[in-house]
């Protein structure tokens, strides 16, 4: 039985079939009309479980009903029920503000070229059956970027901003922004993400199952979207007590001479002594395919000597590689949809709170991760 600050959630209310927005918010509607303004609603982890349905449909119609008027949240609080007419001066100042039917779009510095094409052409479509067109404004400086983009919106020329990619900026301007990628918590701004946590702890479980137990995480420096990652492949080895290295390599992504040379190092640094890793988890696809090259060049195969995981499924690279790459699909689609529709309420409702979605990314298994090997690999 899940229950509220004041009041019990009667037992009745049926749960909706999954993934099932609309059904949702109908049973938050129900809900809502059992309790009092100020009355706490059971978390969004409550609510998931009770309807059985993914956290972001839950989210998603946790938002529908703030935007209604009928519940409000609270940061670090939780979810209440709202006085009546609460919603009406939101509603109003959006109104007041004509819209540009324009979108600007910004992406971080060095963000991976493929998946940033992917995910304009997604939000480009989406946008188009809302009868918007986007804006790029690709100046590799943040700050530049955002007050290009507070320049349009203040002179009325777009609505608001998506920015494709992690970043670690955390102040932002007024207008209304969603990030696709990771940010810091303080960000006061709407996120939509892959489960970058959850996808680590897939990718661990997967491994673990063919029996690795040492296993190595590397990423390259400043890459903010792989600590999520880093630590959930540590959470998923743990689970069954097995170890994991993390290295953090000084890798460029050239195939210059001195990074397939630094790359080597590193994986023979890796590789020696008496309990070497057999499995090898990348924070991105580039990295992936550069393990697979340096192994071959070393003469250790792959999958029958180590295993490499890899993150994005990058078009025409990860399924056209040989050994094909084992990785975790980025679900562009779907982020950019969700991103698009979250900044069109945005827009709407400028003080509807922010928020924070995230959605499960695909394991894709290929032909680069097999059986733990009975005995470790050595260059």
């Amino acid at each position: 039985m899940t229950t509220t600050s004041r009041k019990t959630v009667p037992p009745e209310l049926r749960a909706p079939h999954p993934h099932k927005r609309r059904q949702v918010a109908d049973g938050l509607r129900e809900m809502v009309l059992t309790l009092s303004p100020g009355d706490r609603l059971p978390s969004i982890s409550d609510l998931e479980r009770h309807f059985r349905v993914a956290k972001s449909t839950v989210e998603l119609a946790v938002a529908d009903l703030c935007v209604e008027g009928l519940i409000y949240r609270r940061q670090g609080s939780g979810t209440f029920v709202a006085e009546p007419g609460d919603a009406g001066t939101t509603e109003q100042d959006a109104a007041a503000r004509p819209r540009a039917g324009f979108l600007a779009v910004m992406r971080t510095h060095g963000s991976r070229s493929s998946i940033f094409q992917t995910i304009v052409e997604s939000l480009e479509e989406e946008a188009r059956r809302q009868g918007q067109s986007l804006v790029l404004t690709l100046d590799p400086d943040m700050g530049r970027n955002l007050d290009r983009a507070t320049e349009l919106w203040r002179d009325g020329k777009i609505d608001g901003f998506i920015h494709v990619g992690s970043t670690q900026w955390e102040q932002f301007p007024e207008m209304p922004g969603v990030i696709i990628g990771e940010v810091p918590e303080s960000a006061g701004v709407h996120q939509v993400v892959v489960d970058n946590f959850g996808a680590g702890v897939r990718a661990a479980e997967y491994l673990t199952s063919l029996g690795h137990r040492r296993m190595a995480y590397l990423t390259t420096p400043g890459f903010f979207a792989g600590e999520p990652r880093s630590a959930g492949f540590a959470e998923g080895a743990s689970r069954v007590g097995a170890t994991v290295t993390t290295e953090v390599l000084s890798w460029t992504g050239t195939t210059a001479w001195q990074d397939r040379e630094h790359l080597k190092q590193a994986l023979r640094g890796l590789l020696e002594g008496d309990d070497p890793p057999t499995a090898f988890f990348t924070s991105h696809d580039f990295l992936a395919v550069a393990l697979l090259n340096t192994f071959s060049a070393m003469g250790i195969r792959v999958p029958e000597e180590v295993s490499v995981v890899g993150f994005d499924d990058l078009p025409l690279i990860a399924s056209h590689h040989h050994p094909s790459l084992t990785t975790v699909r980025m679900p562009c689609p779907a982020l950019a949809g969700l991103a698009v529709q979250t900044l069109q309420e945005a827009v709407q409702f400028p003080a509807l709170p922010k928020r924070r979605l995230r959605l499960p990314g695909e394991f894709v298994i290929r032909e680069s991760t097999g059986p733990c090997p009975s005995r470790p690999a050595s260059d």
